[in-house]
């Protein structure tokens, strides 16, 4: 027995249809491009201010001890147990 034409088979579209659909893929491409190029460049932007931040801290830290200006065993672990607390 003959299958009826056309079942089972995806419709084709015109050239014009084609050449849309076809634009449409690239420009949705090169969307993700971007978007994926903006992401990695907040990434490492923050990586940067992070690292700034944290080479100042650690600047201050050399500063204080150079100074003589230290805190008690007791004191250092409840500041690390609220900053520990504070990222959960």
């Amino acid at each position: 027995m003959r299958r009826p034409q056309g079942t089972g088979r995806r419709p084709q579209g015109s050239a014009k249809e084609d050449k849309l659909g076809e634009k449409q893929m690239e420009r949705q491409a090169e969307d993700r491009a971007i978007g994926e190029s903006l992401t990695d460049e907040a990434v490492f932007s923050l990586s940067e201010e992070d690292d700034a931040r944290f080479r100042e801290a650690v600047q201050i830290g050399i500063e204080q001890a150079e100074r003589g200006e230290f805190i008690e065993e007791e004191e250092m672990d409840a500041r690390v147990a609220r900053m520990l607390r504070g990222k959960e």
